[in-house]
């Protein structure tokens, strides 16, 4: 019985001893790595300065954004693309006073409202006046709107066009682009040959283009 327990006891020493120098070696390659893991993290900001270096510009110039994707956040226009807005803006508001008379002519002619229907239904053709007397309005105020982003925009493109400080480029720009005439128009307006007035604009749009290097949709 002695000797089982002396043998029993030496075997437990033994197990604790097996596991002392098992844990002091997972405890030294613990130790190690952490060093390891130190250094590599020393190292790591060169690796990511070299990785930025050569890779991050290629990233940038995806944009991000979703609307500059699908340009719809801003286009780069050329000085006539740029200028011509506002003959365009000028045209569109044209056309939507003309359809505003239309349907003022079309309410107009709806029909006037039967008063001889009892008082608790609606008319028809008053519904129909009412829907259209509506529509009028607020597509009124949206011209108005137009109207207002107008006046804004030609008064940016005649500021932009007197920056160029040249009494010239001014003159040719302003008679094309603000008062919307022809180059022959305004080559006779100026008393100058047509080729000349044709050239001139030439000369004036590269030089609109030099001075204002962003342009872009006014609206």
């Amino acid at each position: 019985m002695r000797f089982v327990t002396v043998v029993t006891v030496k075997y437990n020493f033994l197990i604790i001893f097996i596991i002392s120098i098992f844990y002091v070696s997972i405890k030294s390659k613990n130790i190690q790595y952490r060093k390891a893991t130190v250094t590599r993290y020393q190292q790591l900001p060169s690796v990511f300065t070299r990785f930025s270096r050569h890779f991050l510009p290629i990233f940038n110039r995806y944009p991000t954004d979703t609307k500059e994707r699908t340009g719809e956040r801003m286009k780069t226009l050329s000085a006539r693309e740029y200028l011509g807005q506002l003959q365009e803006l000028d045209t569109n508001i044209n056309q939507d006073l003309e359809r505003l008379d239309d349907m003022k002519t079309n309410a107009c002619s709806t029909g006037g409202i039967d008063y001889s229907a009892e008082r608790v239904q609606t008319s028809p053709s008053g519904d129909s006046l009412c829907k259209a007397v509506t529509n009028y309005v607020d597509f009124n105020e949206q011209i108005n709107r137009e109207i207002d982003k107008f006046s804004d925009a030609k008064e940016q493109i005649i500021k932009q066009i007197r920056g160029l400080h040249n009494a010239r480029y001014s003159q040719v720009l302003f008679k094309v682009y603000v008062q919307f005439k022809s180059l022959k128009v305004a080559s006779g307006e100026m008393g100058m040959s047509y080729q000349y007035v044709r050239n001139l604009h030439r000369a004036a749009l590269a030089r609109f283009e030099e001075t204002y290097d962003n342009l872009h949709y006014l609206t």
